[in-house]
């Protein structure tokens, strides 16, 4: 058999409940809000992430061509170099 009793609130309790809902809502809205920022700040950490590893390649490669430089010039100073000898003897 059911019970056929009717809840009977007061102004108290449906405002109490109405504030309740209200705060639910708040919350809601805050973790949306939350979700959104942290979807934000992932999205610029892969976009960081995906520019430090073209910086990374291009310092590679500016060191090696720094390198060859330094290699390159070296040969010449020794080329010079014995070249100098060469025209003294």
């Amino acid at each position: 058999m059911l019970n056929s009793k009717k809840w009977i609130l007061t102004k108290e309790q449906i405002a109490y409940n109405n504030g309740f809902e209200r705060r639910i809502e708040r919350l809601e809205n805050n973790l949306k809000s939350a979700q959104e920022h942290s979807n934000n700040l992932k999205a610029k950490i892969n976009q960081l992430t995906s520019t430090i590893e073209i910086q990374r390649h291009w310092i590679d490669e500016l060191q090696q061509k720094h390198n060859t430089f330094i290699e390159n010039e070296e040969t010449i100073i020794s080329r010079l170099t014995s070249n100098e000898d060469g025209l003294r003897k």
